[in-house]
């Protein structure tokens, strides 16, 4: 059979299951079956110029999705030979054909009615479907492009030669600069700069279920479960960048530098400067610990010349007693050097006690 007919596979009227995708660079392709008794030709993937293609069995009882996706629609060939598949157009169509016994649509919802409703009510089944016919994406290659982004910060204090004292506080999560910036009022004098960058991504916070109000607050978020490691190289890129414009102004022998990271900015900080180039002399942990992927015995040498103090409210509802006393006990043991200071709070900032902490580093 010419490669140019594989349309022909399907006979007339069975769901046009398949559409003519034209001519492959080979001129036949021998296909030893009956459509009419569900087999299929697998299309997923060409990786040689070898014929003929691989040929399999939908299977009579259509168990589960056979051999990731066997029949799809509108199909076209790129440059590198891999078949991809228009998702949208073929999803709906062809699930018929995919998790029934039959070719058609119509066949299927006259013969499965009862199989049909039970797929729509059934949230499990439903969701194992989809996934399965998610697993398409497989074919798919992710790619990463470096983009010219536009960051703001906010600053307390005027940048001059005179300065002595400067702090980079980073935000929690849902957290705007615009707002954490005040927390640091209380400790704004001559010869301190406080710098406070925001976090890359912002979003709407809804009140409810449903699109957001108009009025919606707005948070931001220094990254997310997805694609996370990029979001980090982005995010230390970004506040190394933004270390070097402050510091050039200044005469970094005579300044003692600060980094304080609040609940997400907390593990934020940690990265940034055990991944980044900027130096810091000391790092408050507020509502936080380390990082999670943070490698302790790692910790134990930077922490030898940056000093760490971790700040905690007693009534936070993230850092119960236990908890707490476990993880110190996990640094004492690996040698990671820290100071722990506490306040009568919840997960917040107080005002107090920042008061001390800067009164300390004065």
């Amino acid at each position: 059979m010419a490669l140019d007919h594989v349309a022909n596979l399907v006979a007339q009227h069975a769901g046009k299951l398949v559409g003519t995708i034209g001519r492959f660079n080979q001129t036949a392709i021998h296909v030893d079956v009956t459509t009419r008794q569900c087999e299929c030709v697998h299309l997923m993937r060409i990786d040689d110029i070898e014929m003929p293609l691989q040929v399999g069995s939908a299977g009579v009882t259509r168990n589960g999705i056979p051999k990731l996706i066997d029949v799809a629609g509108h199909v076209r060939i790129v440059h590198n030979r891999e078949l991809r598949l228009n998702f949208a157009s073929s999803l709906l169509p062809h699930l018929y054909f995919l998790i029934g016994r039959n070719s058609t649509p119509a066949e299927y919802q006259e013969s499965h009615r009862g199989y049909r409703d039970e797929i729509s009510h059934d949230a499990s089944k439903r969701q194992k479907v989809f996934q399965s016919v998610a697993r398409l994406w497989i074919m798919s290659n992710e790619h990463h492009i470096p983009v010219r982004r536009t960051a703001r910060y906010f600053t307390l204090g005027d940048p001059n030669r005179e300065i002595k004292d400067v702090w980079f506080a980073c935000h929690g999560y849902g957290q705007l600069a615009s707002d954490f910036v005040g927390e640091f009022e209380c400790i704004d004098e001559p010869g301190r700069l406080i710098v406070v960058p925001e976090a890359l991504s912002r979003f709407y916070i809804p009140k409810g279920e449903g699109f957001h109000a108009s009025d919606a607050k707005i948070g931001a978020t220094w990254m997310t479960r997805e694609d996370r490691e990029v979001e980090i190289d982005d995010y230390v890129s970004y506040l190394d960048t933004l270390y070097n414009e402050i510091i050039e102004g200044l005469d970094r022998a005579r300044v003692r530098v600060t980094v304080v990271g609040f609940s997400q900015g907390g593990a934020t900080a940690n990265r940034w400067l055990t991944r980044g180039t900027s130096r810091a002399d000391r790092l408050l942990m507020w509502g936080s610990l380390l990082a999670s992927d943070a490698d302790l015995n790692a910790s134990a040498e930077f922490f030898r010349k940056v000093e760490l103090t971790i700040v905690y409210g007693t009534r936070d509802k993230f850092a119960d007693s236990k908890m707490i006393a476990g993880y110190e006990a996990v640094m004492k043991e690996k040698g990671v050097a820290y100071n722990i200071v506490t306040f009568n709070g919840g997960h917040r900032m107080d005002r107090e006690t920042l008061k001390q902490l800067a009164a300390a580093n004065s």
